[in-house]
């Protein structure tokens, strides 16, 4: 995504990146030496220099309060995730950020709120099912069992899913445009999104290829030479 957001910026749209966790010490480097704004409950704070430099994003971190934290004793993550995305999207209501496209990565749960109430398009990425990672589907039998997969999801577990499974598959087929990043990921969203019947376009992760330009070695060389 972070590459994706770099090339529309290089053809002038004006991107901005909305996320309920950043951490400037472990991301990637285009999100950290722009303009990066922590929001919370005491209001927004400037991390970074105020001037977008070129090649980097304009990154906004939603800070969700104490009572939505990434997960509970560890447990809990699924939930936590669409409680921390639908608090992002009210932060987003209460300013009215209204853009021409959002696109939205990983999570489907913000979609119809954006589309509702603010009225704007939306792009959703997909990435493997969340229902299928969370019981690690496509896992041979040894790396399940290294991995603490259970063959069977017990009874608890299964209500537990059950809504968080079934919002996925609802709220991402209200996407104007979805996308996936392999043929094969959108494959397995057919097969396990049965009630959503358009298929996927596939768009492969982008390559920064201005980081793959060989160096200029000519002063090095002449070094040896010499």
């Amino acid at each position: 995504m972070v590459d994706a957001a770099l090339g529309l910026q290089k053809r002038n749209y004006d991107v901005e990146i909305f996320t309920s966790h950043h951490n400037p010490s472990h991301c990637f480097e285009e999100t950290r030496d722009g303009t990066y704004i922590c929001i919370h409950t005491s209001g927004p704070r400037l991390i970074c220099c105020p001037l977008c430099c070129p090649g980097s994003l304009k990154v906004r971190h939603v800070r969700p309060p104490f009572f939505l934290p990434r997960s509970l004793f560890g447990l809990f993550h699924i939930l936590f995730a669409h409680l921390r995305q639908l608090y992002l999207v009210l932060h987003l209501l209460f300013i009215a950020r209204k853009c021409d496209i959002y696109i939205v990565d990983q999570l489907s749960t913000s979609i119809p709120f954006l589309r509702v109430f603010l009225g704007s398009r939306v792009i959703f990425y997909c990435h493997f099912p969340d229902k299928l990672l969370a019981d690690g589907e496509y896992l041979d039998s040894d790396r399940r069992q290294e991995l603490g997969f259970a063959r069977r999801r017990g009874l608890l577990k299964r209500i537990y899913r059950f809504p968080m499974d079934y919002w996925e598959e609802v709220t991402t087929s209200q996407a104007d445009l979805l996308l996936a990043n392999s043929e094969f990921t959108a494959k397995v969203f057919l097969v396990h999104f049965p009630s959503i019947e358009r298929k996927p376009r596939v768009v492969y992760p982008g390559i920064n290829v201005e980081r793959y330009k060989p160096q200029d070695m000519s002063a090095d060389v002449a070094d040896i030479v010499s």
